[in-house]
């Protein structure tokens, strides 16, 4: 509950907030502090309650599967992005996999619904990792001869 009161404090500092973040908001409101009126939660929140309850209709379609809920929270979302980029560098860049098979993974996994992992979603991340690797081997190229000794971080 915690966290859920930082999440709404953050929240209501910033004023463009995807609507990931919204609907994490309002299941960890209806989870953690049992709030379950559209009404209370919009007024927490500080969105509409048409958005308050659109939130709650793509929870309530996306978790299916009992390990679903996991994925709602801040920590399983931060998770499933890890072994996302993960199993694309691991399976697809380095050995050669390719998305449709990583897809069908993740669709095994019952992931389809938290996140994009559709054959074509999977290949634009795969252009985005490739070209970070590449922006990454060129700032450690010039680390290199600048320094000799330099390490950059590159964050994605």
């Amino acid at each position: 509950s915690v966290v859920c009161l930082q999440k709404l404090k953050t929240l209501k500092e910033e004023r463009d907030v995807s609507i990931r973040v919204r609907c994490s908001l309002v299941f960890l409101l209806i989870c953690n502090l049992a709030v379950v009126s559209v009404r209370r939660i919009s007024g927490l929140i500080g969105i509409s309650k048409s958005s308050v309850h659109g939130c709650m209709k793509a929870i309530e379609k996306r978790n299916t599967h009992q390990e679903s809920w996991i994925w709602e929270t801040p920590e399983g979302e931060q998770w499933l992005f890890r072994m996302i980029i993960a199993a694309q560098f691991v399976f697809g860049i380095m050995s050669g996999i390719g998305v449709e098979k990583i897809s069908l993974f993740f669709t095994l996994l019952h992931l389809e619904k938290h996140a994009g992992v559709s054959p074509s979603s999977l290949r634009n991340m795969v252009k985005i990792m490739e070209e970070k690797v590449l922006e990454y081997k060129k700032i450690q190229e010039k680390s290199r001869t600048a320094s000799n000794n330099g390490c950059l971080a590159l964050t994605i």
